[in-house]
């Protein structure tokens, strides 16, 4: 899930990216971790959700 996540970063601008990437993409692993731990697969799969849309809107305020 993390490769897709950060394929998905292209969505922002570059100089995004290279800043905050892998932040993000570290951050979104500890997430996925703690919610399979805490609520299963269902949990790591509506977090992916989550993100995925949060990921696409913010990407989209950043281009503007």
């Amino acid at each position: 899930m993390t490769r897709l996540y950060r394929y998905l970063l292209r969505l922002y601008p570059k100089s995004f990216r290279e800043r905050f990437g892998d932040e993000m993409v570290e951050l979104l692993r500890d997430k996925l971790r703690d919610a399979r731990w805490q609520r299963g697969r269902g949990g790591a799969v509506l977090l992916w959700c989550r993100s995925f849309s949060g990921l696409v809107v913010s990407a989209f305020h950043e281009r503007l």
